[in-house]
């Protein structure tokens, strides 16, 4: 039998490393409008990051104490990132794989946890995997473009 919590820590660990390498493409990023950019659509995205995280919580049962200790930990991550991705000056292979490592933990997170868990409910599966598919048929036409 698997702790109850053990599914909330492990979407907070890979969202701590998400958070670390988003901070280092932001530290990464050439230019104001390059940083605007990305913090802008950085900051949209944590909308629905936290959401999963304040949901995933919830279904842990954590105190309060507990909760705000693992969002502090958790928030500090980005920052660090971004002081990694000013600090270091990076060859373009290693700065690819970072910036890979943030989109594969961010996919894998998404995939095994999040996607997995809408569909183990059978109530609206087919509408649900429909706006699924027409999502990631969107998110792909928009970034052949």
């Amino acid at each position: 039998v698997i702790y109850p919590g053990f599914s909330a820590y492990l979407l907070l660990s890979a969202i701590s490393f998400h958070g670390f390498f988003q901070g280092v493409s932001l530290g990464f990023a050439p230019g104001l409008p390059n940083i605007i950019l990305i913090g802008t659509f950085f900051t949209i995205h944590k909308l629905f990051e936290t959401l999963s995280i304040g949901l995933t919580l919830k279904q842990a049962g954590l105190n309060a104490y507990s909760t705000l200790t693992l969002i502090l930990f958790i928030s500090c991550f980005m920052p660090i990132g971004i002081l990694f991705g000013i600090l270091f000056e990076i060859d373009g292979l290693t700065k690819g794989i970072l910036l890979g490592c943030c989109v594969g933990l961010i996919l894998y997170q998404t995939v095994t946890e999040l996607i997995a868990q809408e569909f183990t409910f059978t109530e609206h599966r087919y509408t649900k995997f429909s706006i699924f598919i027409t999502v990631g048929l969107v998110v792909a036409g928009s970034t052949i473009l």
